[in-house]
């Protein structure tokens, strides 16, 4: 049953959110999404435990089915986005006020 879980959880990451497969020794099945917004998402599937781990920033989280999955997963990318858009907001205005400053009138 873990392994049939696991299994529709991993082809879950890698179809729907676009995770990759990490290689790793330590016997655990990692993946892994990266994006500038979002930074890294990292999860990892436990050959001893139903369900998956998902590492996002400072925040680990368990979960066993795949609607937990799906609206973690949501959550935390829209929380990036917000907070991408925020940031980026910021830097345009920074550099349209720089160059304001450096105009000669």
């Amino acid at each position: 049953m873990m392994m049939i879980m696991g299994t529709m959880l991993e082809k879950y990451l890698r179809k729907e959110h676009g995770f990759w497969r990490v290689k790793s020794t330590d016997g655990r099945r990692w993946y892994c999404k990266h994006t500038t917004a979002l930074g890294g998402i990292f999860a990892y599937i436990d050959q001893d435990t139903p369900g998956m781990t998902i590492v996002a920033g400072n925040v680990t989280m368990h979960l066993d089915h795949v609607a937990e999955v799906a609206d973690f997963i949501t959550r935390v990318e829209r929380a990036a986005a917000r907070d991408y858009h925020y940031l980026v907001q910021a830097l345009q205005r920074s550099r349209l006020a720089r160059t304001l400053r450096t105009m000669t009138l």
